[in-house]
């Protein structure tokens, strides 16, 4: 064509990133089916017989189907400790250890914080670990074959590309009964949404729960296989899995500092709470945002403060109320720095509570007593009466009621559309149509092997 001409050249469109076509993942409906690993219904053992002096579920081996069409391998073994099985997870804001460690393979680098226990981590491979048999175990038997392409053509890239990815690390005590623990860790994809996969990682989960036998814990490690039966031949790779990850995770108990780390992380958080709220909520320190100052309103009231200057405050103008909405702007106005959450161990704590982190408490205490005295004294001028909405410490967390969470069937959701045409299959029209055509196209197997190779793709 000339040049000017109104039509152009249609260039073949870029190959889609494979993560693009990953099923996000639900986070809730996942742990909902991680819980399953605590318990024995539905479990299948693979292994024929045990040796006579194995400690009860020691190095044994199960598999169970999942409704995303993945067969779920679970490793289970026993260590002893002293320390309650709910404390052994830290959380990932306090030290990143726990994946560091038990793995044996991942250095963790903590990155920024979501809620309590739950945080956004890179994670590196461990040079001096690469050739463990954990990491061998992991690349021949946790690749899905959406990613087992020629490893000459692919060496460089695997290693450039897979050694180092983000992911959310999510740890959560007292779940799914007290006294457990549950680890978490899922890929980020590139378009920063939580994933099962991307490309030869996959979500790494643990579960923690006291031994019948006192002094001693059951760690159960689950992972989830692209595979529509049980492998077999990969039973000898899954029983020297097991002893690596008991080796590693005995090394862990055994830290000399893990104990501190435990105590650090039970005191991490402290619980706030709103009382004294019997002639309506408490009010606000008045700013610019409210409009115009009129001291003659009837929802603005001024005292004077020790130095003499007047403090105009204002009623909570919202229809909803919560102490987390009311305490986020006190603390906005008032110029004070404090991170505030109204969730523990992925749990909503009741309206009138909300937590915080120890130190950062500790910082600004006095302040934000100073800011609520300064309130109570508006309170009682507005409203009349002694009583008036206190800040205080709480003796425990209050969380509301929740239903249990229904098991959905699958707790990945396509990122893209597919529609069945006879015997092909084609992508609804998308932003990524074009890229599925070019390279990875949604299967059936949406966990795993949630990609398949087009015949006709172009990398």
């Amino acid at each position: 064509l000339k040049a000017g001409s109104s039509s152009d050249v249609k260039m073949p469109p870029s190959p889609t990133p494979i993560d693009d076509l990953t099923p996000s993942l639900d986070v809730e409906d996942f742990f909902v089916h991680i819980y399953e690993a605590t318990n024995e219904d539905g479990w299948t053992n693979v292994q024929e017989k045990f040796d006579k002096d194995a400690i009860e579920h020691d190095g044994r081996i199960f598999y169970r189907f999942s409704g995303c069409g993945s067969c779920m391998t679970r490793l289970k073994f026993v260590v002893p400790t002293p320390l309650p099985a709910n404390s052994l997870m830290i959380r990932p804001e306090v030290s990143s250890r726990s994946m560091s460690e038990i793995t044996g393979l991942l250095h963790t680098e903590y990155k920024h914080q979501i809620n309590p226990g739950d945080a956004v981590v890179e994670l590196v491979d461990d040079e001096k670990n690469a050739e463990s048999l954990r990491g061998y175990a992991m690349r021949q038997i946790l690749e899905s074959p959406s990613v087992s392409q020629s490893v000459d053509k692919l060496e460089d890239k695997e290693e450039s590309e897979w050694n180092s990815y983000w992911a959310r690390m999510i740890v959560r005590r007292d779940v799914p009964e007290p006294g457990m623990a549950a680890m978490v860790v899922l890929p980020i994809g590139r378009r920063h949404t939580v994933v099962f996969q991307v490309g030869a990682v996959k979500a790494y989960t643990l579960t923690v729960q006291p031994h019948k036998e006192p002094g001693k814990v059951i760690v159960a490690h689950v992972m989830f296989l692209p595979f529509s039966a049980y492998p077999t031949w990969a039973t000898q790779h899954f029983s020297r899995l097991a002893k690596v990850e008991q080796t590693n995770f005995m090394r862990y108990l055994k830290a000399h500092d893990l104990q501190r780390l435990c105590e650090i992380d039970s005191t991490y958080y402290t619980v706030l709470h709103l009382r004294g709220c019997n002639r309506g909520v408490p009010l606000l320190p008045f700013a610019s945002d409210d409009g115009p100052l009129d001291a003659a309103n009837s929802n603005v009231v001024v005292i004077a403060a020790e130095d003499g200057a007047d403090s105009y405050w204002i009623r909570w103008a919202d229809r909803t109320f919560t102490f987390e909405a009311y305490l986020r702007q006190l603390l906005q106005r008032s110029g004070i720095e404090l991170k505030v959450f109204t969730e523990l161990s992925g749990k909503k704590l009741v309206p009138y509570q909300v937590a915080v982190v120890t130190h950062e408490w500790e910082s600004c205490k006095e302040q934000v007593i100073a800011a609520f005295h300064k309130q109570q004294r508006a309170y009682r001028r507005m409203n009349g009466g002694v009583s008036a909405p206190r800040v205080g410490e709480a003796q425990q967390a209050r969380f509301q009621h929740a239903d249990p969470r229904p098991k959905s069937s699958c707790f990945v959701r396509s990122s893209c559309d597919m529609v069945v045409r006879k015997t092909f299959i084609d992508m609804s029209d998308s932003d990524y149509t074009e890229g599925n055509r070019q390279g990875w196209i949604g299967a059936n197997n949406q966990v795993g092997g949630a990609l398949m190779r087009s015949s006709t793709a172009d990398f």
